[in-house]
């Protein structure tokens, strides 16, 4: 049995196992986060060290963040603008309520995929753990006054 056809098995059991929809969906976050991971592996094993070897490790942390949320943002808007023209506008008393094309959940799904490794990443780093206005401290908390301890 050759890995096609165990991928082919694999697929048909989890579009049993979720139904159709789901199953494209999930197929999608899963592509998108292993995409996101093969980004991530190549912008540092190749590309950094040749383009970037002179920056801060802070910078690299933001630096490698930012190159590898190009993908989402360069590919889901040709997922999710034709998914926009398949939907039947005649009857806008239905537009809202219409069912999702294939496209529009692979949008959602590569969408989402990216999110859980942009999760995981932020996550592993401490220098993107906080929003950068807690960070700057220009958010601060209520004025209190200390009170002494007497």
């Amino acid at each position: 049995m050759s890995a096609w056809d165990v991928g082919h098995a694999a697929a048909a059991a989890v579009e049993a196992w979720l139904g159709d929809e789901a199953a494209v969906l999930c197929w999608s976050f899963l592509t998108s986060f292993i995409a996101s991971i093969a980004l991530l592996l190549l912008w540092k094993l190749l590309i950094a060290p040749a383009v970037a070897a002179n920056r801060s490790a802070d910078d690299m942390v933001f630096l490698t963040n930012s190159v590898v949320s190009l993908y989402p943002a360069l590919t889901a808007p040709f997922l999710a603008l034709p998914a926009l023209f398949e939907l039947d506008t005649s009857d806008h008393s239905t537009a809202l309520a219409a069912p999702p094309t294939r496209l529009a959940l692979r949008a959602v799904g590569l969408s989402c995929g990216y999110m859980f490794y942009d999760t995981l990443y932020c996550l592993s780093h401490k220098q993107v753990r906080l929003p950068a206005a807690l960070r700057s401290g220009t958010v601060r908390g209520p004025a209190v006054k200390p009170t002494p301890p007497f």
